[in-house]
């Protein structure tokens, strides 16, 4: 007899199939097979699909679970029947805590295994994310622990990857997207055409109902919306001017000063306006002091969608200040009277306004929105710098002019642009002033690893194990040790950061980790610190796995160098193993390749 595909039992045994394989293609095979049983089932779909991706949410609702690994350890010790001691032991030597439950879960003599569903599960994940205030930490205990000892030793296996929000199992997210798309179509247009949809509305429920009702005519009835951010449009980083112009030449293009600050989108709709960050966090109550100056930049009521940079302002002199000093400013709990750095808004794209989307608008008519409909406010609120160009001299001398304006350097883009959500264009070209002096971008890599500080830097972490991830296989790949670029203060300050996020000094490695025997750290870290690091060029390596399914040895970086940490980006927005290979094929165009054997 079939299995029932709602149940969470199914649900799990295609888990299990999937974490035994690392070819792609096989994967996608797997949940698109999955994924057809629950075709004409709007609501086991969209619960798949979260349960898939380990969210419980869109992330930009900004709703968690709010579960430390002190108490899932706790309960992994509950429900085992074991002492805490031996279940951490256990966890040093395993590596995961959902593989402990599955060879150890006691059998209850009163509690049978319950036939719960796929849609049970989501409800018990939003149920404990809920579940807030004094007391909340007991009530999410109780919820946990109630499911799981209704549940086989594999269900409580991924109960537990599900309560941690790792599934490990090598499903991306990207192959989730394109497993809806083939089910419904199995055309690559409809592939794309889902890809695009959430990357404009990101919201499982909608793209489901459209696809169940409409197929392929998805994108007439899922479209961006005010108050659900977009996925930011980026732009590719360019090594040097000639390459930078070579990359827009033929085409009508602008130069924009690159400011140092944070991107935003700002959404005003219903006489409401909210504040997102480049990765979907609701910033609205970090920045309370916009909210007067959002009331009134547009000429009419209408709603809009602006992409933005908020830059640190010193009203007094008319200038911006520099990024250190933004990141002064609290996240949380923001009271308008306790506000000393004062902000600008710098307004340089319209992806919504009135009632129609202008994603599909080149670049040239969404700035005449913006200049047709918005008033800029001194200190507060204007449109970004920029200028139209024909050669490669004005774009020297604009970049020279932006230099001396403190800004970070320009971004060159094509005038007949369309804004693709999420999609690192080629129509767009970054040109910062370190650029020149190095490799051709800055890198936003996660924390995944920690070693041991010697000398002056004992009784902290000395150095620093850093990961690109890999998007297909939706694991961290290893690309360089890091040990400068911080002061004692930062050591200090990231040791206490880090404290809640050492994996127990687990011996085994994270099975969402790609790296060597022989660069193993001290410490293992869970995947939520993002930095930003430069370094000096790249490197061909045996020992680091970074792109190493594009290569046939990985890929290092040279004299890597710790420049900030991105509390704006979540560890999944890190640079990929796709784009340091890319960047690795530019940077050494021109040059010799280097191996690293050392």
């Amino acid at each position: 007899m079939a299995e029932n595909p709602i149940l969470f039992s199914s649900f799990c045994n295609l888990l299990e199939k999937i974490s035994k394989t690392k070819k792609r293609l096989e994967i996608q095979s797997y949940l698109a097979e999955y994924f057809k049983l629950l075709k004409s089932n709007e609501e086991g779909l969209v619960a798949a699909c979260y349960l898939c991706t380990a969210t419980i949410h869109p992330d930009f609702m900004g709703k968690e679970l709010g579960i430390g690994e002190t108490t899932i350890v706790k309960i992994v010790a509950e429900v085992t029947n074991k002492k805490l001691k031996m279940i951490r032991d256990e966890f040093r030597k395993e590596g995961d805590l959902g593989t402990i439950v599955f060879k150890n879960k006691a059998k209850s003599l009163f509690t049978a295994v319950a036939n719960f569903t796929i849609i049970d599960v989501l409800k018990n994940l939003r149920e404990i994310a809920d579940d807030i205030g004094a007391q909340s930490l007991k009530g999410k205990t109780n919820k946990m622990l109630k499911m799981i000892s209704k549940s086989s030793n594999l269900e409580a296996k991924y109960l537990i990857r599900l309560y941690e929000g790792r599934m490990k199992t090598g499903l991306a997210f990207k192959t989730v997207l394109i497993c809806l798309g083939l089910v419904f179509g199995n055309e690559k247009d409809l592939v794309d055409d889902v890809k695009y949809a959430y990357n404009q509305c990101p919201i499982f429920e909608k793209i489901i109902i459209a696809l169940i009702k409409f197929k392929s005519n998805i994108l007439e009835h899922v479209k961006i919306e005010p108050g659900i951010p977009v996925k930011p449009m980026l732009a590719q980083p360019s090594k040097n001017l000639t390459a930078a112009f070579n990359r827009v030449n033929g085409e009508d293009f602008v130069c924009e000063f690159k400011y140092d600050g944070e991107r935003a989108q700002i959404h005003k709709f219903d006489n409401k306006y909210m504040i997102f960050s480049r990765n979907s966090e609701d910033l609205t109550p970090k920045y309370p002091d916009l909210q007067n100056t959002i009331t009134k930049i547009c000429r009419d009521d209408g709603n809009f969608v602006l992409d933005c940079e908020i830059v640190a302002y010193d009203v007094t002199e008319d200038r911006i200040l520099p990024f250190q000093i933004l990141t002064t400013r609290k996240r949380k709990d923001v009271k308008l009277e306790h506000i000393k750095v004062k902000v600008c808004i710098y307004a340089f794209d319209c992806l919504f306004f009135g009632e129609k989307s202008l994603l599909d608008e080149p670049l040239k008519s969404r700035k005449q929105v913006i200049a047709n409909n918005f008033t800029e406010i001194n200190g507060q609120f204007k449109l970004i710098d920029s200028v139209v160009c024909a050669s490669s001299e004005e774009i020297e001398t604009i970049f020279n002019d932006s230099i001396s304006k403190n800004c970070e350097g320009l971004m060159i883009k094509s005038l007949n642009s369309l804004y693709k959500p999420s999609m690192r264009s080629t129509s767009w070209v970054k040109l910062k002033k370190d650029y020149l002096d190095g490799m051709a971008d800055s890198l936003d890599l996660v924390v995944i690893g920690a070693y041991y500080g010697k000398g002056k830097r004992t009784g902290a972490y000395g150095g620093y194990l850093l990961a690109c991830y890999n998007e297909e296989e939706d694991k961290y790949e290893a690309i360089c040790k890091i040990g400068t670029g911080f002061n004692d203060e930062t050591l200090a300050k990231i040791f206490n950061d880090f404290k809640e996020y050492v994996v127990d000094n687990s011996e085994k490695m994270p099975q969402d980790f790609q790296i060597s025997e022989n660069i193993k750290p001290d410490v293992w870290l869970l995947p939520k610190f993002v930095w930003e690091v430069k370094a000096a060029g790249f490197s061909l390596s045996p020992i680091y796995s970074a792109a190493k399914n594009l290569n046939k040895q990985g890929i290092s970086l040279r004299f890597p160098r710790f420049i900030r940490h991105r509390d704006d980006k979540e560890p999944k927005d890190a640079t990929t193993s796709e784009q340091i290979n890319t960047m690795f094929i530019e940077f050494n165009k021109d040059e010799e390749v280097s191996d690293e054997f050392n």
